[in-house]
């Protein structure tokens, strides 16, 4: 949500990869058989009507952060 928001009011530069974003606001259910049940209660919307949902921020800066030197 943070940098959904800084990106989209160019607040910050987003670096790293673009990964898919989980609402975390859901029950989910063992079903057997090694499958879940997953129960979205709601949806990040921005102030712009973009979804982040599974959709992600895209970066600023494609870089790989774990291959980086520390």
């Amino acid at each position: 949500m943070v940098a959904c928001f800084a990106a989209e009011n160019r607040l910050a530069s987003i670096v790293g990869k673009k990964r898919a974003a989980n609402v975390l606001g859901q029950p989910t259910f063992r079903v057997g058989g090694g499958y879940w049940l997953r129960l979205p209660v709601f949806s990040w919307f921005t102030s712009k009507g973009v979804v982040s949902e599974a959709n992600g921020v895209d970066p600023s800066a494609s870089r790989d952060l774990k291959s980086e030197p520390m």
